[in-house]
């Protein structure tokens, strides 16, 4: 299975919009500053929500921006002019490990249409819930050439385990547009924890981000096995929003127990996007960390099932004048 994990058609935070069911509303892909070097591949992945971290810098009082997970499809690339769609729903976790439904736990429902002349009559997408309600997504753009056009909601709750949600794109008349149908089912019980005792040390090289696994869930969240099944993502975030690095997106797993910020652009790896430490602004930011887990072989399940996050782990740091310190509460 073909895990595909964060950041971003251009990495960036956006606040986060709570979708109610029935109510949902656009939300703008998040992007990385003009000038990087090396933008953040557009078949990844947003950041998951956060709340204010716990940790915030003496030298500051920053809110720290939060914003909205879209996961990435593992469908092969389709022609510009052929119609199609992908789909996926699944469940974002906020907090310590614990029982799901006390973790703020909330649906993403994330769909993409394939075509140019879909995508330039797609009007919005309607959801049908296995409970039988309606949620309508508005599209929030074309990605990345004009022939895919990306649609994202949330719903407050769990996905209902073993249902089936119903994506349906209509055209700027309110009618289906042929070919543009997918449906994906929520399998459940693979919910899983977020990383725990997150540390970042500034070394010579850049910043040394260390952590301890979350636990494993077999055919779900293996990290280590090959191909891998899930995925550790971290995020580098100024206190006034955008995604300025991350490590962790699309086909860029990243599978240790540990990773280093570089400070130098030539000592980037392949799974480095963004800006590079010694090219961001004076500031203060912040280092947060998520898993994610994927539906297993077999099951009905399509792509991503869940997400964590635990803002008592987020980190503060500052730079100030080429020199970077990390914070402490």
């Amino acid at each position: 299975m073909n895990c595909r994990r964060l950041l971003l058609p251009a990495i960036g935070v956006i606040l986060v919009m709570l979708f109610i069911v029935g109510c949902s509303a656009p939300v703008a892909p998040p992007e990385l500053p003009t000038n990087t070097p090396a933008p953040v591949p557009s078949t990844a992945t947003p950041i998951p929500p956060t709340a204010t971290s716990t940790s915030v810098p003496p030298t500051a009082t920053p809110v720290p921006p939060t914003s909205t997970p879209t996961p990435v499809p593992s469908t092969p690339t389709a022609s510009p002019n052929e119609t199609s769609m992908w789909c996926d729903v699944w469940c974002w976790l906020e907090g310590p490990a614990g029982d799901p439904a006390s973790r703020n736990p909330m649906t993403g429902l994330d769909a993409i249409v394939h075509g140019r002349d879909a995508v330039r009559n797609l009007a919005q997408i309607v959801v049908k819930l296995p409970s039988g309600e309606i949620v309508t997504l508005p599209p929030f753009g074309d990605i990345p050439y004009g022939w895919e056009g990306r649609v994202f909601g949330m719903t407050q709750g769990l996905p209902q385990p073993g249902g089936t949600y119903t994506f349906t794109a209509l055209d700027t008349d309110g009618k289906p547009i042929r070919g543009a149908v997918c449906s994906d089912v929520y399998v459940g019980g693979y919910e899983l924890d977020p990383p725990t005792n997150v540390q970042a040390e500034v070394i010579e090289a850049g910043i040394l981000v260390t952590w301890t696994p979350s636990r494993v869930i077999p055919g779900a969240f293996e990290p280590d096995k090959s191909p891998p099944l899930g995925s550790y993502v971290i995020y580098f975030i100024p206190k006034e929003g955008g995604t300025v690095y991350a490590w962790g997106p699309g086909d860029r797993p990243l599978l240790e127990m540990s990773h280093l910020m570089p400070f130098r652009r030539q000592d980037f790896g392949q799974g480095d996007a963004g800006l590079a430490l010694e090219e961001m602004e004076d500031g203060v930011y912040y280092l947060r960390m998520d898993t994610s887990t994927v539906a297993p072989e077999g099951t009905a399940g399509t792509d991503v099932e869940c997400y964590a996050h635990n803002p008592a782990e987020n980190i503060w740091i500052v730079i100030e004048g080429g020199r970077v310190r990390v914070e402490t509460p």
